[in-house]
C-alpha cells in the first residue's frame, strides 16, 4: 500500500482532542450548595454517571471513527497490482488459402522464444488446427496489406507485435519484429494450373515436378525461381499429385443440347470441333430445337424474294465477333423473318431504306436466336464455326472458345507468395515492455464512509439535545 499525502494523517491528532473532550464531560462538577440539597447530590451522584455514559460514548465512538477515516482518505492509499507478462500480438501469415498451412506448432514456438515469457495473441486469415492456443483471432480473407491494417487495429492495446510472413515487408518491420514464416523453401509447391486447348500448364517453384497422370510431358521453361511444366492431356482427367497437393483437371466441354434441326453433316462436325453433343449435366444451350430454351433456331424465316438486298448486321453485337462477314452467308436460302414486336434484329435485308425482312432475330428475353435460313450449312467451314461459337456465347455469356478446356476441379492452389516463401534474415525489433499495473485507490470508499459517520454522530447529537 502507498499513500499519495502522508501528511494528511496529522489530522488523526483529532482523535485526541475527541478524547479530551470527553474525559472532560464525564468529570462531575463541584457545587457547593446548602444542607437542604445533600440528598439531591448524593442522588445525582448516583444517577448522572450512569446517564452521561449513555450519552456520551454513542457519539464519541461516531465521531471517532469518522475522523480516523476522514484522516485514511486525506492521506490517498492506494494497491498496485503487480504487471502481468507483456501481450505479444503475433500475426501469422497462411500457406494455404483455406488454413494456417504445415509448420504451424513450429511457427509457435519460435514466437515463444522471440518474446519468453509473454502473453502470446495470434491473428492469422485462416482457421487454425485442433490443436492451436485457445486466444485464436480470425482476419477477414483478403490482400496482405488489408490483413495487417486489420491486424494492427485489432492489436493495438497489446504491448508488441510479432510478424511471421511469408516474404520480408518493410512496413511491418517498422512496428515490431518480422521473422520468416518457414525456415527453408517449399519443394515446388504448384500456385497456377491452367489450359490452352489440349495443353495443360502448371507453374510452381523449383525442385523436381510433380507427379502427373492423364497427361504427358511436354517440356518445362524456367524463369528466375519458377517454373513451367507444359503437359499434353491425354485423359478427361489430370490428376497431380505434389509434396502437400493433390489437383484434378476435368475437360470442361460446353452442355449441349441437340434438336431435331441440327442433324446435318456439318452440324455433326461442328459439334464434334465443341467436345461431343452433350457435356455433364443439364445441357447449357440447344442446338436446332424448336421448344428448349435457351435455343439456337434454324429455318425460323420464309421464302422471300431477297434479288437487290442488302445484309446490314449490328456490328458491335456479340454474335459478330471477330467474324469475317464475306465469307457469311445469311441469304442463301432465300428466307427472311418478318417484322414483329418483341424481336430484336441482329442481320436485316434492305433495299434502300426498305426493310426486306431480317436474316438473324433474338428474342426479348434472350434465350431464343432465330436465324431465317441456315448459315452453317451454307458458309464456310471456319465462319461456320466462328459463328456458332459467337452464338453459343450469345445464349449461355461465355462462348466456347473463351473458357479453358481443362479446369481445375478438386483441390486448391495457394498464392504465388505463399508458393514461394522463403527463409530470410530477421527484420525490425519486438519492443515488449511491462504491462502497465492497475491502482486501486481507497480514498473514496474511505471518505464516503466518514460522511456516512458523521451523519449518523449528527443524528445521535440532535437526539441527546
Amino acid at each position: 500500500m502507498s499513500l499519495h499525502s502522508p501528511a494528511a494523517l496529522l489530522l488523526l491528532a483529532a482523535l485526541a482532542v475527541l478524547a479530551w473532550l470527553a474525559w472532560r464531560s464525564a468529570r462531575p462538577v463541584r457545587l457547593e450548595t446548602g444542607t437542604l440539597f445533600l440528598w439531591q447530590r448524593v442522588l445525582a451522584r448516583h444517577a448522572a454517571p450512569a446517564q452521561r455514559r449513555r450519552r456520551v460514548e454513542p457519539l464519541l465512538w461516531l465521531l471517532a471513527a469518522a475522523t480516523a477515516l476522514a484522516a485514511l482518505g486525506a492521506a490517498g492509499p492506494a494497491w498496485t497490482a503487480a504487471a502481468g507478462a507483456p501481450r505479444v500480438a503475433v500475426f501469422i501469415e497462411p500457406l494455404s488459402p483455406s488454413d494456417v498451412g504445415p509448420g504451424l506448432a513450429e511457427v509457435l514456438d519460435r514466437a515463444a522464444q522471440a518474446a519468453p515469457g509473454a502473453d502470446l495473441h495470434v491473428w492469422s486469415a485462416a482457421l487454425p488446427e485442433e490443436d492451436s492456443p485457445g486466444r485464436w483471432h480470425v482476419l477477414a480473407r483478403a490482400p496482405l496489406a488489408a490483413q495487417l491494417a486489420q491486424f494492427e487495429r485489432e492489436s493495438a492495446g497489446l504491448e508488441a507485435r510479432l510478424y511471421f510472413l511469408c516474404r520480408p515487408d518493410r512496413q511491418p518491420a517498422e512496428v515490431g519484429l518480422v521473422l520468416p514464416r518457414v525456415t527453408a523453401a517449399r519443394p515446388a509447391v504448384i500456385f497456377e494450373a491452367r489450359s490452352e486447348g489440349e495443353s495443360v500448364f502448371l507453374r510452381s517453384g523449383g525442385g523436381a515436378g510433380a507427379r502427373v497422370e492423364g497427361a504427358s510431358f511436354r517440356g518445362a521453361v524456367t524463369s528466375g525461381d519458377e517454373v513451367e511444366r507444359e503437359y499434353a492431356a491425354t485423359s478427361a482427367e489430370v490428376h497431380v499429385r505434389g509434396p502437400g497437393q493433390s489437383l484434378v483437371l476435368r475437360r470442361d466441354v460446353p452442355a449441349l443440347g441437340v434438336g431435331p434441326q441440327w442433324a446435318g453433316t456439318r452440324h455433326a462436325a461442328l459439334l464434334a470441333a465443341l467436345g461431343g453433343p452433350s457435356g455433364a449435366g443439364t445441357p447449357e444451350a440447344w442446338l436446332g430445337a424448336e421448344d428448349a430454351r435457351p435455343a439456337l433456331r434454324l429455318q425460323r424465316g420464309v421464302p422471300t424474294d431477297l434479288a437487290g438486298a442488302e445484309l446490314a448486321v449490328d456490328p458491335l453485337h456479340p454474335l459478330f465477333r471477330e467474324l469475317p462477314l464475306q465469307g457469311l452467308e445469311l441469304g442463301a436460302d432465300g428466307r427472311a423473318i418478318a417484322p414483329a414486336p418483341g424481336l430484336r434484329p441482329l442481320a436485316s435485308f434492305r433495299r434502300g431504306a426498305e426493310i426486306v425482312g431480317h436474316a438473324v432475330v433474338l428474342s426479348a428475353d434472350g434465350r431464343a436466336l432465330d436465324f431465317a435460313g441456315d448459315p452453317f450449312a451454307a458458309s464456310t467451314t471456319t465462319v461456320a464455326a466462328l459463328l456458332l461459337d459467337n452464338a453459343i456465347g450469345v445464349l449461355t455469356g461465355t462462348r466456347p472458345t473463351d473458357r479453358p478446356l481443362y479446369r481445375l476441379v478438386q483441390g486448391e492452389l495457394p498464392s504465388r507468395r505463399q508458393a514461394m516463401a522463403a527463409a530470410f534474415e530477421a527484420q525490425g525489433e519486438l519492443r515488449t515492455t511491462p504491462a502497465p499495473g492497475r491502482t486501486l485507490e481507497a480514498s473514496p470508499w474511505l471518505l464516503v464512509a466518514a460522511a456516512l459517520l458523521a451523519l449518523a454522530a449528527t443524528g445521535v447529537a440532535v437526539r441527546l439535545r
